[in-house]
C-alpha cells in the first residue's frame, strides 16, 4: 500500500486534516483492527479498543510523520494502548503477560508487512494475466452475483468458469510466489 506524499505542517494543538487522516485510517482500518485482534482474547474488546486507538490516532495525528507508515504508527499506537487494557482488565481475568504481547505483537507486525508485500505482487501479477483472464477475475470477484449466475452471464458451464478461476488463481499464486514476496517460511 502505498504512503501518502501529503506533507503534515501541523504544530501540536492544530487540528488534523481531516481528509488525510480519514483516507489513511480508512485504508488501513482491517489491518489495524486485525492485529489489536490478534492481542485481546475477544472481538468486543477488540472493538472497544479500536475506537479508543482511532481517537487517540486522530489526536496524535499531528505527530505523524508521513514518510513513515500510517499502518506501523498506528500499530505502535494501538500495541500500547491495548497494553493498558490488559493490565487494567488483569484484575478481573487471565490475560497474557507483556513479554508474550510484545512477542504476539512484533510476530503480527512483521506478518503485516508481509501482507503489504504479497498485496503488491499480486498487483502486478494481476497485470501480467491476459486480458480475457483479468476480466473473468474482475467479474468473478465483482460481488455481483454468484459463478452459477457469471457462467449464465457468459453462457459458459458453471464448471468450466470454476476451473477457469482455479488456473487463474493457481497462476497468480505461482507469480506471487516467484516474486519472493512469499516468506520461505509460508511456501
Amino acid at each position: 500500500m502505498a504512503k501518502s506524499n501529503n506533507k503534515q505542517s501541523q504544530t501540536p494543538g492544530q487540528v488534523p486534516d481531516n481528509g488525510v487522516f480519514l483516507q489513511l485510517l480508512s485504508r488501513d482500518r482491517h489491518r489495524l483492527f486485525a492485529f489489536i485482534y490478534s492481542l485481546v482474547p475477544n472481538h468486543s474488546d477488540a472493538e472497544d479498543i479500536f475506537q479508543d486507538t482511532s481517537i487517540v490516532l486522530w489526536n496524535k495525528f499531528h505527530e505523524f510523520d508521513q514518510d513513515r507508515s500510517f499502518a506501523s504508527w498506528a500499530c505502535g499506537i494501538a500495541y500500547n494502548i491495548t497494553r493498558n487494557f490488559l493490565r487494567s482488565a488483569g484484575r478481573n481475568r487471565l490475560v497474557f503477560s507483556d513479554s508474550l504481547l510484545a512477542v504476539i505483537a512484533t510476530e503480527r507486525a512483521e506478518s503485516a508487512e508481509n501482507d503489504i508485500e504479497r498485496i503488491k505482487a499480486l498487483d502486478l501479477c494481476i497485470q501480467k494475466l491476459t486480458d480475457r483472464e483479468r476480466k473473468l477475475l474482475g467479474q468473478a470477484y465483482s460481488g455481483k452475483g454468484t459463478t452459477k449466475d457469471l457462467a449464465i452471464q457468459l453462457n459458459r458451464a458453471t464448471q468450466t468458469i470454476y476451473n477457469s478461476l482455479n488456473l487463474i488463481r493457481r497462476k497468480l499464486t505461482e507469480c506471487v510466489r516467484n516474486s519472493g514476496a512469499i516468506c520461505k517460511s509460508e511456501a
